[in-house]
């Protein structure tokens, strides 16, 4: 994984699918900024990475001849609301991982417990 250090304060920017185009319009906000590029190197089985969710982030390609297995876990602040999907890939991750509810809705399901609760 690599991030490019400090860009999560352009906050979001709107719905980007993973292409060659948008790759160049992250590249270009990456120069245009001079954010500096962190790597956190080869990972292994049991290894993590935690980064802000706005951070411009990506991996390069996998040259092993190997399946590169990978999980992501999303953590939200417990009274967040189920926005309106802008894209079609968020209309799918609503339909998959929030299934049945809809814009305005606490983001609570059997597939997104609490874990923490909120302070007072």
């Amino acid at each position: 994984m690599r991030f490019a250090n400090g860009s999560q304060a352009l906050g979001y920017m709107g719905p980007l699918d993973i292409s060659d185009s948008s790759e160049q319009r992250l590249q270009n906000l990456i120069e245009e900024h001079g954010y500096k590029i962190g790597e956190a190197g080869d990972m292994l089985a049991g290894d993590a990475t935690f980064h802000d969710g706005w951070c411009i982030h990506g991996a390069p390609g996998n040259a092993s001849d190997a399946i590169r297995a990978v999980m992501t876990i999303i953590y939200v602040e417990a009274d967040a609301v189920v926005t309106t999907p802008d894209h079609v890939s968020r209309e799918n991750d609503l339909k998959t991982w929030l299934p049945g509810l809809q814009p305005g809705d606490k983001v609570s399901s059997h597939l997104n417990p609490v874990l923490w609760p909120a302070t007072s």
